[in-house]
């Protein structure tokens, strides 16, 4: 779903969504807090988390982001062959995939990037 504003006031967040709960895939859009303090679920993007590592990387050289920027590589691997194979429900895609989260990769992701 999308919906159009003329500018980034968080009320259109908060009007469009009005009284809707739920898990919201969004990216890091200061509009959208106040609804996260309520009813609704903040989903964040791989995209915007691995540009992240990336960026803190190049500007750093962190290893923590380095492992993750590794990690990323082998999450889109997974995704690939499971696109590949044909377990990707349509017209979701991406990790939506069910078998990803219990996929080795996931496990080490997790508990190597707790700080």
């Amino acid at each position: 779903m999308y919906d159009f504003a003329e500018n980034r006031s968080g009320q259109h967040a908060h009007t469009f969504l009005d009284e809707w709960s739920g898990k919201l895939v969004c990216d890091d859009y200061v509009g959208y807090k106040p609804l996260f303090e309520k009813r609704v679920v903040e989903v964040g993007c791989m995209a915007h988390a691995r540009r992240k590592f990336d960026e803190l990387y190049a500007n750093h050289r962190s290893e923590l982001a380095a492992a993750a920027v590794e990690l990323f590589g082998k999450l889109y691997i997974v995704e690939r062959e499971a696109r590949e194979q044909n377990l990707m429900p349509s017209p979701v895609r991406g990790c939506a995939w069910s078998g990803l989260a219990r996929s080795p990769t996931c496990y080490t992701s997790g508990s190597s990037l707790t700080a």
